[in-house]
Parts: structure tokens; sequence; C-alpha cells
């Protein structure tokens, strides 16, 4: 064994911490971004939001050092620890209850009226699915005075058609409603179960023979009946992941008219920050120990860092905005049935962009046009060969079929895996029962054995 020196000469990437950072504001939704930019003024003496500097305003300069300094100081340390916990977070957000209503409202709901009243009632769900009547009096004065005419009646109408999304039992105001929802999906209502969830509290205390005195029925039945009521979900919500009950606010607005397309950035959200360079100059003429001056010269950099990062987010969420838009405009014109398959790739290579920045650009990010409020990435769905001519089909107008022909099957004659694929080959749609069953299956919708077991 003997010790020799090489040369070799190779090729990395290593990324600055001032590109991961990028990387993480271009991921960021807004009220995230608007947190940032918070932190980011208060933590920084050469940042100031734009609407704080008035146009002929003189700045004037009265400070001590040593206090400006030594707060400075702890403002740069805490920063940085801002920046340290933003990176901790996860990239990926799961799919909450919020995400699974929202499709539904988007894919069973054509109005958008009704749409919007929809997504205020999904906003004001609590993470058991419970909707409270003081928020459905809220939503209702609210839109009486929005749009004049609008009664109490069209408000519960909207109400009653999301009682009927999946899980069963979501939208109801009370215990009681949760579990007469839940029966009659199964399609079990008569006058006894409605006095047994009107009067949950004798269940609770086993109160059994006053039940049965009351219903002129026998123990075994009544015990029949409560054991039905004991089996249903009693927090229909608590299924799923809870998201944090932020409004969601759009990022970009579409208006359609009379097939015109209007793309609109909302950059008003997103206050503008200026980098106050006559402070800088004044503040860095002072005489300061070496590291104090280090400290300076990194809140300037920071700063004017900042302020392109910024341009660049929005210049970037534009770009592939508009790209996604051309690509899916039958659908804002048309409905999910006119949904084309449409990946990360096509994208990126229209805006000469990578995958994972237009991965990271859609994420967290929403769109508002008269087809609902929705996320980036529910325009990229995966495209299935379908017939004879081998078109592409997205996946999820086929999970939409799938799903109506399942809502509107006869209960009496459920449909199997074979004859939902026989149905579907009638509307153009050609696709394996294997297929049929694992797009049924990810929608958690049950067999035709368990649809039949529900119903009976």
């Amino acid at each position: 064994m003997k010790l020799k020196q090489t040369l070799t000469l190779k090729q990395s990437l290593k990324m600055t911490v001032k590109m991961q950072e990028s990387i993480k504001l271009l991921q960021l939704s807004n009220q995230d971004i608007l947190k940032y930019i918070n932190d980011a003024v208060k933590n920084n003496p050469f940042l100031e939001l734009e609407k704080n500097k008035k146009k002929g305003d003189k700045i004037e300069f009265s400070y001590n050092e040593n206090v400006f300094l030594r707060n400075q100081k702890k403002q740069f340390h805490s920063s940085f620890s801002t920046i340290s916990n933003l990176f901790e977070n996860k990239l990926e957000q799961k799919k909450n209850l919020k995400d699974h209503l929202t499709e539904q409202l988007n894919i069973d709901i054509n109005s958008i009226d009704e749409r919007s009243i929809g997504t205020m009632f999904i906003n004001c769900l609590d993470n058991n699915g419970y909707i409270n009547e003081i928020d459905v009096n809220n939503i209702f004065y609210y839109f009486n005075d929005k749009k004049k005419g609008y009664s109490r009646k069209k408000i519960d109408q909207v109400l009653k058609k999301l009682q009927k999304f999946d899980p069963p039992g979501i939208f109801a105001r009370n215990l009681s409603e949760c579990l007469q929802i839940q029966l009659k999906e199964k399609e079990i209502t008569n006058n006894y179960f409605d006095f047994l969830l009107n009067n949950l509290e004798l269940i609770a205390k086993n109160k059994i023979d006053f039940i049965c005195k009351k219903l002129t029925l026998k123990k075994n039945a009544v015990l029949d009946m409560i054991r039905i009521i004991k089996n249903l979900n009693p927090k229909p919500g608590s299924i799923y992941d809870i998201a944090e009950n932020n409004s969601i606010i759009p990022d970009i607005t579409l208006k359609v008219n009379h097939g015109i397309f209007r793309v609109n950035i909302n950059k008003s959200f997103v206050p503008k920050i200026n980098f106050n360079k006559d402070y800088y100059n004044k503040i860095k003429e002072k005489n300061f120990l070496i590291r104090e001056k280090e400290n300076l010269k990194e809140w300037a950099e920071n700063g004017k860092w900042l302020i392109d990062a910024l341009k660049n987010r929005s210049n970037t969420l534009e770009k592939v905005t508009k790209e996604i838009i051309q690509y899916q405009k039958k659908f804002f014109l048309g409905g999910i049935e006119n949904l084309n398959p449409l990946t990360l790739k096509e994208i990126a290579k229209k805006t000469n962009l990578h995958e994972s920045t237009i991965s990271r650009a859609t994420t967290n990010k929403y769109i508002e046009s008269p087809r609902g409020v929705h996320e980036l990435k529910f325009f990229f769905s995966k495209g299935i060969e379908c017939g004879p001519d081998s078109i592409m089909i997205s996946n999820k107008k086929i999970k939409a079929q799938i799903a109506e022909l399942i809502k509107k099957e006869n209960k009496n004659n459920i449909m199997s895996d074979e004859n939902i694929v026989i149905k579907l080959k009638s509307n153009g749609i050609s696709i394996a029962r294997r297929t049929v069953a694992k797009y049924r299956k990810m929608m958690n919708i049950p067999s035709a054995f368990g649809r039949k077991n529900i119903n009976s």
C-alpha cells in the first residue's frame, strides 16, 4: 500500500442559502408570503412597506448608535431563526377535508353563486365536519347584503346539497342531524328512528325499557335500531387531515367574457417593499466595529435580494399560470368533462423552467374562475389511452364520470365494475375493469357488494 495524490475535475451543483430561500418563496401561499414579508420588514432596518413612504416625505435620522446596533443584532439573528423554521416546514400538504369537499363542490354544483355559498360553508366547518347555526345565519346575512333577493330558503337549499357530499353526515348542525343524514343515505328512515335521534339522551342513559314503552316495540327491535345508530360516525370530518382554518385568497383571477380570457395576478394582497437607500448611506458613514459593519452589509444584501426574489416569484407565477390556462381553455369554457391530461413536463417545456419549479409555483396557489376556485395543481392529471383511436383522456375526467354513474345508479340494481366499464364505453371511454376498480377505491367508493349491503 502507498499514498499518492491525484487531481480530478468534476461538475457539481451546490445550492446556496439564497437559492434555497428563493425556492421556498416560490412555494409559499399568499397568507404565508404576507407573514414572511412582515417579518422581513420588522427584522431589517433598511426595508419598508411602500405604503409607509409617501412621495416627497423627508427622512429624519435621529438615533442612538449603540441602542440601534444592539437591537438590530437581535433582529438579525431572529430573522435567520425564522428562515430556519421555514425550512423545517413540510413541503407537501396532505389532502384534507376542505380539499375533498371543494373537489365535490366543483364537480356537483354548476351555479357560480351556489359555489360561492358552498365555499363559505366549507370554510366555516369545524374539525369534526359540523356547521354552526350561527355561521349559517351569518352566511345568509352576508349574501343577502351582497345579492339582494337571496332568501334564507336559498341558503338552506345549498346546505341540503352540501349535506349529500362525502363523507356522509357532513355539514350537519348537530349530532342528531348528522346521524339522520347518514341514515337517509342508507335509506333507513321511519318514525321510530326519528324518535331515537330526537332523544339521544335516552340512549346515553340506557333507558331501554322507557324507549320500548314509548315506541310500543319489543326490546330486541329497539336494541337493533340502537346498534345501527351506534355504528354511524358521529364525527364525519375527523377521518381527514385537519387543515388550518384559513379562507382561500386566490392568487389569480380569471374572467371569461364571450370567449375572451382575462387573467389577473393578485398582486394587491402582497405588499410591495422598498430598500431605504438614504437610510443605509447615512448609517454606513458612522464608525462601527468590523462585526457591526458586516451586519450592516448583510442587512443591505438580504434586503435587495428579497425585493428581486419577490419580483421573480410574481413573474414566474404569471408565466406558469398563463400556460396552464392556455392548455385548459376547454375546461374553463365547458367544465370537467373537457379537462385535458397535462404534465409538469409539458408546462416546463413551454416556459423553459424546470419541472420542480413548476411544481413549487403551483403548490398552494389558487385560481378563481367561472368554474370555481381550484388549486393550480388541480389542472395536472395523467392521461389514459381510451378507445380505438387511443385518445388521451384525463384520469380526473374518468373519475368524475365513474362517481356520477354510481351516484345515479338504481339502488335496487347496483352496478358492478364490469357494468360501469360498459356504461363508460358507451360514452366513448374504453378502459379496463381493474382501472375502474382502482379509481373507485381512490375515491373511497365501496364495491357493488359493499354498496348493496349499505342500501339493504
